[in-house]
């Protein structure tokens, strides 16, 4: 015979409530954005753009590369691949915030959230969750302790 605790047994439930509140609260397109471009890792973001934006830069200018460097000088041509670069990193928080919406609508994290959790074991379920409530234990701990003894003392009245 297998005994679950409420929390577990409502597994589904707490999955839909708690993904819910993470892709609305924590993992909102405009975070994940603010996080990209603020974070503390957006120097790597921003290095890899770099490196994609000369990269097409290059692509695009194959066969006339020679020909543009020849004519203004390889420095100018590195120095207009980096204003490339420097237009676009100073129009990316204006453009990334026209795609919120559609982020949130492809990335559906909610749903995302939800059906993970659900299918998660209960052992790993429980160990996932643990630590959000870890730090108020003691209270749900206290509050038992009290219902407890008023129910006891109230019993005791009751049947005396």
């Amino acid at each position: 015979m297998s005994i679950q605790g409420l929390f577990i047994k409502r597994q589904s439930e707490v999955a839909r409530d708690y993904g819910r509140l993470v892709a609305n609260s924590v993992l909102t397109p405009a975070n994940i954005i603010k996080g990209l471009l603020q974070g503390p890792h957006s120097d790597r973001f921003f290095s890899m753009i770099t490196r994609h934006v000369q990269r097409v830069v290059d692509n695009q200018s194959s066969v006339a590369k020679p020909v543009v460097t020849l004519a203004v000088g390889t420095q100018t041509y590195r120095d207009i691949k980096q204003s490339a670069v420097n237009l676009l990193i100073e129009r990316l928080p204006t453009t990334l915030q026209h795609i919120e919406k559609y982020a949130d609508e492809a990335l559906d994290l909610e749903s995302t959230l939800s059906h993970r959790l659900q299918r998660l074991s209960p052992a790993k379920f429980e160990g996932m969750l643990r630590p959000a409530f870890e730090q108020d234990e003691w209270l749900l701990i206290l509050v038992g302790a009290a219902l407890g003894f008023c129910v006891g003392t109230a019993q005791l009245l009751f049947f005396l």
